[in-house]
């Protein structure tokens, strides 16, 4: 029988088969241990039943279970019916019981109604049952409640609740005997007036779990208090996992019927090992921010269709504890350190004749430098929420790469103590040693889970905790894994219970190094529309699934948004919803699995290029073609904005619709202190239905800082190459460049060298072009080519002279600058090597010069004044 039929009927008749309280002998290895997890390696992902229970159950046979501790649960729906008269409304009352669970609940924390979190007001309490009403569900004019929430705790003479009797409609349907004895449930009641509701509510409630037995308050089993196991009435509510874990073990009834737990009887429990670690975890622990807490508390719903060692498993993970056998009982130990008792054993203690083994490291698949993993925030209606993530960063140095673990505590409901379950899992991780040792008849008092020394000449000095224990013929074999106190904030031999304190957030919260920029993308027939590109550095976390940007016209409010799901990348591009020439101001965010606390960046300002429709996309490679050529003789910031076209059209192409896209990114990084170099490789390919493009970029660059004798200076050097190759097709064209730029910057003075080559061919025509240029501070030289379709060419030189080189490498320079001319330099020519037929020139001056016999009509002097006409024979002379 389940929850449903336990709900209605007068009492509880459901049995459960019990287990066997026998338990391993001493040659047994650590069972359920989260030590065993913490030093095992990297560990698996972690499944178990968490403090929330997000689905609702409706009917159907639900196995028996409780809540432990505190947990959001939706309840399983049993019951529901409409009725009564309210202002001469019929059936205006929608009742609704949802199950929680098995034996008496503690209390109603909080509700949440279609996942918003509302305001209880108690009505009244009792022993059995406690009535709220919820402000926000309260008729607007008058301020009459119309929601009201019952929770009946769960005890076996808790009455039935009279509202639910005198609604029934039949009046059979719900009668006085249906008092679901010994289920903790709630009732709800809607009254729905239009102007309160406008569909029917979904419910999920925060409840603090199931009262327990606490024997260190039971004067008869040695504690102190009227606590006792046969009178539940005394029980209160614990989110100790040690008491939980004991009463799971003993076993939950109701009446004489056994619904959950082990059925382990009183003997085979080690009382003392238990109430230490109950002890333990009772602890107040100081966090960070300087407030206290229990060190170690757990929440979780529970069912009889679990098995017993997983939820017993659930319990000690919260606690970082571990289970052992002791004299054929149950020992639990929780993660405090523990105290050195035995003597120290020394390398005269061993006994001789059996083989020693000693291993001090792990194999490198087993290591771990970091921990992450989710927590349960009951704030957030049970949503599992990250915790900060633990690294050791010495440790991924030592490691030479990141590997982390994940642990998530989903029966953890407070961040500072999933930090510090993490904390304590790396710290053990970290040490790995491993031994085997013999010892004598004085041994026989050890047992697995205690802490020894052992100081060896060979081995060093050493904690250990004892693994596994094999007995022999007056010998006892020890399994020894390496342990320290320090793991656990605590001295060796002198455990101070201090814990370790939950610390900051090493996770990244927002997007680094944000900023943005305009872009125009070139698209179909040609369409230049403005575009957004967003840049930031790498994140290197694959924990980051995205990047979600937000962006707005300057002085609104109304926002859109964009994706990118490659956070490795480092930059963005969108287009949608922009207007040209706009001020815009954009902002980021990162989104995470598991989920973290992010925050956004700050606005960063850009404003949009305009929008231009030139006459076809088939004529945009000729009209690039036509503004390189009629560029040629322009400023070099215009050449390059006309070749920088060709890399544009890629980012269009991916833009729109590309069925086909494929990404790949590698990076080699080294760093020391303020020194760096970095190797990057993107490589892109696109592709739709007419078209295709693929793009590489590489860069390498390093990077070194100086200061000055006095600390007052920072001098930073930087060398960059990178290269940009691009290649396009279509149904009419294909376009192929390539730019490679060199530069290097030195306190301030810089020098670089770039390189770009373009080839096409379009429906006009072929068409190549090839451009150098050479900055060193303040000058600049260059060269460019190109070859035009129909067999035009030019070539433009840009410097202050053009030299030439002898066959010996002399050189000498044919041309020289002056005054923004170029001239020809004469003196490189050789002695008689110009001859008068090579002459042919419309006007001709010299200084002086030796013309030997002359050929000619008329001489004139350049006043007019003197005329010797060869002609016709005469010589005139005026004044």
């Amino acid at each position: 029988m389940g929850l449903e039929a336990a709900l209605v009927a007068a009492g509880a008749s459901a049995a459960t088969a019990s287990v066997a309280s026998a338990v391993v002998g001493i040659g047994a290895s650590v069972g359920l241990s989260y030590l065993s997890k913490a030093l095992g390696g990297k560990s698996a992902k972690t499944t178990t039943s968490s403090g929330l229970e997000g689905t609702l159950q409706i009917a159907g046979d639900v196995p028996r279970g409780a809540v432990f501790g505190r947990a959001i649960t939706e309840g399983h729906q049993v019951y529901g019916q409409t009725g009564g008269s309210f202002a001469s409304t019929p059936n205006l009352a929608l009742d609704r019981v949802y199950a929680i669970g098995e034996g008496p609940h503690d209390a109603l924390e909080s509700v949440w109604v279609d996942g918003k979190l509302c305001t209880l007001s108690l009505v009244s309490a009792s022993t059995h049952v406690d009535h709220y009403t919820v402000n926000e569900y309260n008729y607007p004019t008058t301020g009459v409640p119309c929601m009201h929430l019952w929770f009946f705790r769960g005890y076996t003479d808790q009455p039935a609740l009279s509202e639910l009797v005198t609604n029934a409609n039949p009046s059979d349907r719900w009668t006085s005997d249906y008092r679901g004895s010994g289920v903790c449930y709630v009732a709800t009641r809607c009254l729905y007036f239009k102007e309160v509701f406008s569909s029917f509510p979904a419910f999920s409630f925060g409840i603090r779990g199931r009262r327990l037995y606490d024997w260190r308050s039971d004067t008869t089993a040695g504690g102190d208090g009227a606590q006792r196991w046969s009178d539940k009435t005394s029980w209160v509510y614990s989110a100790n996992p040690i008491v939980q874990l004991y009463n799971f073990q003993r076993g939950m009834s109701v009446a004489t019927q056994l619904l959950y737990g082990a059925n382990v009887q009183t003997a085979d429990f080690v009382l003392d090992a238990y109430t230490a670690a109950a002890n333990a975890c009772d602890e107040s622990v100081m966090d960070s921010a300087g407030s206290s807490a229990d060190r170690y508390s757990c929440g979780t719903i529970i069912s009889d269709a679990e098995e017993h060692g997983a939820v017993i498993q659930r319990f000690l993970d919260a606690c970082a504890g571990a289970m052992y056998e002791r004299a054929g009982a149950f020992a639990p130990i929780v993660g405090v350190a523990q105290a050195t008792t035995y003597p120290t054993i020394t390398d005269g203690d061993l006994v001789s004749g059996f083989p020693i083994r000693f291993i001090a490291k792990r194999g490198r698949a087993e290591l771990v430098n970091g921990v992450f993993g989710t927590y349960t925030d009951l704030s957030q209606n049970g949503a599992s929420v990250s915790y900060p993530s633990r690294v050791d960063l010495d440790a991924v140095a030592l490691d030479t790469e990141q590997r982390y673990s994940e642990s998530n505590y989903p029966q953890v409901f407070d961040p500072v103590q999933a930090q510090r379950l993490a904390e304590l899992e790396l710290l053990l991780a970290r040490l790995q040693a491993t031994a085997t040792i013999t010892l004598g008849m004085s041994a026989v008092v050890l047992e697995p889970g205690d802490w020894v020394r052992w100081t060896s000449a060979r081995f060093g000095d050493r904690r250990w905790m004892i693994e596994r224990i094999q007995e022999g013929r007056g010998t006892y074999t020890l399994d020894l894994r390496e342990i320290n106190a320090t793991a656990f904030g605590e001295i060796d031999d002198v455990p101070l219970n201090g814990g370790l304190p939950g610390v900051g957030d090493t996770d990244l919260t927002t997007v680094p190094m944000f900023d943005v920029d305009n872009r125009t993308l070139v698209g179909d027939n040609g369409l230049k529309t403005p575009a957004i590109q967003a840049t930031w550095q790498a994140i290197l976390d694959n924990r980051v699934d995205a990047l979600l940007f937000e962006y707005r016209v300057a002085g609104q409010t109304d926002v859109l948004t964009a994706r990118s799901d490659d956070p490795l990348s480092g930059y963005y591009s969108w287009s949608a919803g922009l207007q040209s020439e706009t001020d815009y101001e954009v902002r980021a965010t990162i989104t995470c699995t598991p989920p973290r606390s992010t925050t956004w960046t700050d606005w960063e300002p850009v404003t949009t290029t305009e929008q231009i429709v030139p006459v076809g996309m088939q004529n945009f490679e000729a009209a690039l073609h036509d503004k390189i050529a009629n560029e040629l003789g322009a400023a070099d910031d215009e050449w390059r904005a006309g070749l920088e076209q060709v890399n544009l059209l890629a980012a269009e192409m991916a833009a729109h619709q590309a069925v086909v896209r494929l990404d790949d990114v590698r990076r080699v990084t080294a760093t020391f202190g303020a020194q760096r170099g970095e190797y990057l490789l993107r490589i892109g390919a696109v592709a739709d239905d007419v078209s295709a493009a693929v793009q590489r970029v590489e860069t390498l660059e390093a990077e070194a800082v100086s200061l000055d004798a006095d600390l007052a200076t920072v001098t930073t050097n930087l060398a960059t190459v990178s290269s940009t190759v691009t290649a396009l097709a279509d149904g009419q064209s294909a376009l192929a460049s390539e730019v490679t730029e060199l530069s290097a910057t030195v306190d301030g003075l810089a020098a670089g060298v770039t390189v770009r080559w373009v080839a096409g061919v379009t429906p006009a025509g072929a068409t190549a072009a090839w451009d150098l240029q050479l900055v060193a501070g303040s000058v600049t030289v260059g060269m460019s080519a190109i070859a035009l379709p129909g067999g035009g060419g030019q070539i433009r030189l840009r410097a202050d002279k053009v030299v030439f080189a002898k066959q010996d490498g002399t050189p000498f320079a044919l041309f020289q600058s002056s005054g923004g001319n170029f001239y020809l330099d004469g003196s490189i020519f050789a002695t008689g090597s110009i001859l008068a037929s090579h002459l042919n020139v419309s006007s001709l001056s010299a200084i002086t010069a030796n013309i030997g016999t002359a050929t000619a009509g008329r001489l004139l002097s350049a006043s007019g004044n003197m005329d010797i006409n060869l002609t016709n024979g005469y010589l005139l002379i005026s004044d």
